[in-house]
């Protein structure tokens, strides 16, 4: 039993609707609702608002919810992997928006600096320390070359 269909389970009973209320309240099909309870199907990113507004969630449930169908979908480690990379960068935008002073005075190894080309060709990093490296150097390239560096936070929110 997957950690979302659990929490679904409780958050229906805790309720006090039956499965064909909450599809009526939520406008959502009452099969599919049924399905998801059971662990039999994942709902879609629109099904999932429409459950947590018939279910009538607070923010904190909706994030916890939000959390665990992650982690159904893609798997707990690959989950937390996404989230820890999503915390470092979140953690060095906050940084960089209080304008918190950074020292030049730690720099780059020479090797490190000569290593890196200007442009490199886009691609798909599947190997955990491919994405620390690809983090790191680009964070270094702002930090060390940049007069004024700058580092902000945009990851696009997209659930499939």
């Amino acid at each position: 039993m997957t950690l979302f269909r659990k929490r679904i389970e409780e958050l229906i009973s805790e309720s006090w609707e039956t499965v064909a209320s909450l599809a009526e309240i939520g406008s959502i099909n009452r099969t599919t609702l049924q399905r998801i309870k059971s662990g039999e199907r994942l709902p879609t990113p629109e099904f999932f608002r429409n459950l947590s507004r018939a279910l009538r969630l607070s923010p904190v449930e909706q994030d916890e919810l939000t959390q665990l169908l992650e982690i159904a979908r893609v798997g707990e480690t690959v989950s937390y992997s996404r989230r820890q990379i999503f915390d470092l960068i979140e953690m060095i935008s906050e940084l960089t928006e209080y304008k918190i002073p950074f020292s030049k005075e730690v720099d780059l190894k020479m090797g490190d600096r000569e290593n890196q080309p200007a442009t490199e060709s886009i691609g798909i990093c599947t190997n955990p320390m491919a994405v620390l490296n690809l983090i790191e150097n680009s964070i270094d390239q702002e930090l060390f070359s940049a007069a004024q560096p700058v580092l902000k936070l945009c990851i696009p929110h997209t659930e499939s």
